[in-house]
Formats: C-alpha cells, structure tokens, sequence
C-alpha cells in the first residue's frame, strides 16, 4: 500500500502540462489515483499521496474534465471525510478540487459530490491554515460560478458562514480576501442568497470592512461593490445595509477613488446606490451623509457618456433620491445632479431608460423652486426634456414625466418665455397629450404645463401656431369627469383666445 501510494507521486514528477496531460491520457493516472484511493480509503498515507497525484494532474486544464468524469472529485471529497483532521490531506484536497472545479463544466457534478460541504469542513477544521482557507474559498468562488449550485451551498453546505469566517480570521491576507469576495459575489447572484448572506451571515458587514482594510486593492474592491449590488437587490437588506454596515461610505469611498479609471467599479457602484436609494428611510443620510450624490456624479461624469449602464444607474439613482425633499436643493446646488442627468441624456438620447429616469429625476428635482432657474439656465433641461419627449414621446413614463418636469419650470417667469420659444416646450407638451390622451395624469400636467407657458403673453402666438389648442380641447373631451383637467384646460382655451 506504501510503494502503491509511493507510485501515485512518482508518476507527477514532471511540472509541465504536457507531462500531466501524458499522464492521464496514456497512462491513466487519474484512474489509477482513484482507483487506489478507493481501495485504500482507510489508509493516511494513500490519502495524502492520492490527493497530492489529482492536484498535481488537475493543474493542466485538459484534464480537469476527465479527472472529474473519472470519479476525482468523489475521490477527493471522501478522503477530506475520512482523514480531513489531517491538515495535509485537508490542504492538498482543497487544492486538488480548486484546480478540478477551474472548469465550468466540472462544477455541477463537484457540487452534487459533496465538494462544497467537505471544503467548508476542511476551512472549519483548519481555520488556521492559511493554504486550506485559501483553497476553501478558491473552491467555492469557483462551484458558486454556476448559479445552480449557489443556493445548495448557502443552504446546505453553509458557505456563506465558512467565507465570512475567513474573511474575518484572515483579513489582512489580500489573496484570502479576494477569493472570498469572488466567492460571496458569485453566491449573491441567487436571488434567495441575498437576505441570508446579509442578514444570518454578515456577507454586507465583511465586505465593508475588506473594502477598508484593502482600498488600495482595485480586485477586492471591484468584487465587494458586485457583491453589495447584488445584496441591496433584496428591499429587506437595504437599510441594514445602511444603518449597520455602513455600504453607503464604503461604496462611496470605491466609486470616489476608482471611477475615473476602473468602469466596473463606477457601474457597480451607481448600481449599488440606486438600490440602496429605494428604500425611504435611506435617501437623506445617503446625502447628507454618505455624499452618494456626488459620487454618483463623479461617476457620471467619468464614464456615463461612454457607458449606458452607468448612464442609466446613475439616473436612477438620482431619482430615487431627490424623492426626499430635503434633497432636492442640495442634489442640484452641491452636487450637480441636474447636470450630470442633462448630460446623459443628451449622450444616450435613443436609450427610453435613460430618458425616463433623467425625466423623472428633473421632474422631482424642479419640485424645488430654487432649483428651477438653474435647471433651464445652467443645465438645459428644458431643451433636453423637450428632446426627450420628442424621442420617447410613446412612453407614458417619460410623456408624464417630462409635462410634469415643464409644468414646474415655466412656472417660474425667468424661465417661461425661454422655455416656450427657444427649447420647444409647447410642441413637447403637445406631442404627449397627443400620444397620451386617456392618461388623466398626463392631461394635467400637459394642461398645467400649457396653463403655465400662457403667463407670458409673448408665448400665445407660438403655442397657437404650433397645434395646442387642439390637444388641450381634446383633453378636456376625454376626461369630461376630471374637474383638475376640466379647470387647467378651459384656463388654458381662455388665455390662447385672449
């Protein structure tokens, strides 16, 4: 049984791939390794020498398929079951299985053997170990690639605990924090991960803290943005997210240092915002406290023009929070939110997304009357509103948004006549009142918006000439019942026939 295991290491003498590919083709090395490891299961020796053979042959990516197909992985998970006390056999059959699972197609068939379940024991065993909790959470970055296995390892095999428990034990070890925020990335894509991860197992909280301890680590900050993304998808961990763990600064502190060079990190990080934002109780210390305004326009500013994803991420973000009042003056005052959103919606003009969250976000953002004027003066938002419409017109979101964002702005009289005769703000009211017609919601705003434009005298020969009348007297047909609609729209017959 000696000089048997013995044989097992002779045959992996030679480090190269075409050696461990040799072996395993016409040799058969993996069946013999396997072979002999099912035999001797009881044996310390065979154990620690089969799995030393499987990691040495996996490490060639030709072979991985094959070992796994040829029973490796069992192989290996059985003798982490029978002898896992033994830190040698604990660190050599982590390694052999993070090479065997470096293979998408391997991973399935590891996870259903127990491979997930028997790293977890080895990372419990021998928390210490630095090369067996490396290994660990290199296996299960990699079994967690395919979304199928994920919440099998959360809920059965307690992955997201063993992580956690790593990344608080080994810290200050980069490479341990990387795979562990790879692996917590991966796991959080299954949407019935994302409360355990947070709630039972601490994932947002150990992130955080990854991201401080090793800011200047673009591949543990990327990961643990992708990771708080994922978390604050779920409504139920977003003010936890928040309040406890402190997601807001972290991600901040990210989007701050990385935007202008790492776009994954600027995406993720308007992303992470954005969900963050939808819950109510987090959007005035996400400003006043965490400056998410800001950084989200640092993002937008760096890569919304060349990337959608931003672009869109960074609107909704920005919707959400100037839903707070408290926010609106110092989003367009302090931060520049009204052109940062102006600006991506000049740049993706065909994306609708764009358009109704840029719409949206001026809407709220014109609610405040300081903020009017520098909104049509600084920004061009009426122009770009009025484009918007005119582009989108057929979405109700946008038509809505956008006669209620004019609505607010010609209301103020610096803006009025400008509005009306230089950025077409008449023509756009008209066109999604047309487009829009059964919409009581936007009947009013058109109405009002048109009411509004009328407080200009200067105004009534370009709204005559441009077909108003008819879309206000259409609307007043069609919500006959609507005393809002029946009040803006006869206001606004009355001061067109003046």
């Amino acid at each position: 049984m000696t000089a048997r295991a013995m044989m097992l290491l002779a045959m992996c003498g030679d480090n190269t791939d075409a050696s461990r590919v040799a072996l395993v083709r016409r040799v058969g090395a993996g069946r013999v390794a396997v072979a002999t490891m099912t035999e001797h299961g009881g044996s310390l020796a065979v154990a620690r020498a089969g799995c030393a053979a499987l990691r040495h042959l996996a490490i060639a990516a030709a072979n991985r398929v094959p070992l796994v197909g040829a029973g490796a992985g069992r192989a290996v998970v059985a003798a982490l079951a029978a002898h896992g006390g033994d830190v040698k056999v604990a660190r050599v059959g982590c390694q052999a299985l993070v090479w065997m699972s470096d293979e998408l197609s391997t991973c399935v068939q590891l996870a259903g053997e127990g491979a997930g379940r028997a790293v977890v024991t080895a990372m419990t065993a021998h928390g210490d170990n630095v090369a067996v909790v490396h290994a660990g959470c290199a296996t299960l970055w990699n079994l967690a690639a395919v979304v199928d296995n994920c919440v099998p390892l959360v809920r059965d095999a307690g992955a997201d605990r063993a992580v956690v428990a790593a990344m608080a034990a080994h810290g200050t070890n980069v490479e341990i924090v990387r795979a562990c925020c790879k692996a917590l990335w991966n796991l959080s894509v299954a949407p019935d991960n994302r409360v355990p991860l947070a709630r039972d197992a601490g994932a947002g909280r150990a992130v955080v803290t990854a991201m401080t301890a090793h800011h200047g680590d673009i591949t543990v900050v990327r990961s643990a943005c992708q990771v708080l993304w994922n978390l604050a998808i779920a409504p139920d961990n977003r003010v936890p997210l928040v309040r406890d763990a402190g997601a807001d600064r972290a991600v901040v502190a990210a989007i701050t240092a990385y935007c202008a060079d790492v776009v994954e990190i600027a995406r993720a990080g308007c992303e992470t915002l954005w969900n963050l934002s939808a819950a109510e109780d987090n959007r005035v210390p996400l400003v006043r406290d965490a400056r998410a305004d800001r950084a989200v326009v640092a993002a937008m500013t760096a890569q919304g023009e060349e990337d959608v994803e931003v672009a869109r991420a960074g609107c909704e973000a920005l919707w959400n929070l100037s839903a707070s009042p408290d926010n609106c003056v110092p989003l367009v005052h302090d931060a520049g939110a009204h052109r940062a959103v102006v600006s991506e919606m000049a740049a993706h003009i065909d994306d609708v997304a764009v358009a109704r969250a840029g719409c949206n976000t001026l809407w709220r953002l014109s609610v405040a009357e300081d903020n009017c004027v520098p909104l049509v003066r600084d920004a061009g938002a009426g122009y770009t509103v009025a484009v918007a419409i005119a582009t989108h017109g057929e979405d109700a979101s946008v038509a809505l948004a956008g006669c209620s964002a004019l609505r607010n702005l010609v209301a103020v009289a610096d803006n009025c006549a400008a509005l009306v005769q230089e950025a077409g703000a008449g023509g756009a009211v008209m066109t999604a009142m047309s487009m829009h017609g059964d919409n009581v919601e936007v009947a009013r705003a058109g109405c009002g918006a048109i009411c509004g434009m009328l407080a200009d005298e200067g105004n009534r020969a370009v709204l005559l000439d441009a077909g108003v009348q008819a879309a206000v007297e259409a609307c007043l047909s069609a919500h006959s019942d609507d005393e809002e609609v029946q009040e803006l729209g006869s206001t606004a017959i009355s001061r067109l026939l003046e």
